[in-house]
């Protein structure tokens, strides 16, 4: 696990936009949920929690970081953004019904907001 908490957490410290801008705060949270999601669909390794800081410190610490960094800057999308976020994710979703553990997600998180 050692190696693809390394890995998950270097992709997550490095991703940028193709015009180099940061992503947003929503957007890399969304990114950890795809990648849970993607890991404990298609792993042989069943299980696996990448939300566990016991045993992804690296991923934890770096996306902590990370968002913290982002927040300061002011990358950080409003309610409104994450309900057109929403929406599109809905749109998806009714075209790829495998992505539902995305959409608990973002409700989830759309109430804690």
């Amino acid at each position: 696990m050692n190696k693809l908490d390394q890995q998950l957490a270097e992709y997550i410290a490095l991703m940028k936009q193709k015009n180099k801008e940061e992503y947003s705060t929503s957007f890399i949270k969304v990114a950890i949920a795809a990648f849970y999601w993607h890991l404990n669909k298609n792993s042989i390794i069943k299980h696996i929690n990448i939300y566990d800081s016991n045993i992804f410190t690296t991923l934890s610490e770096i996306a902590n970081r990370k968002i913290k960094y982002l927040t300061d800057l002011r990358y950080v999308k409003t309610k409104l953004d994450m309900l057109k976020l929403k929406v599109l994710i809905d749109w998806v979703l009714k075209k790829l019904s495998k992505y539902y553990l995305i959409n608990l997600w973002i409700d989830q998180y759309l109430k804690d907001y």
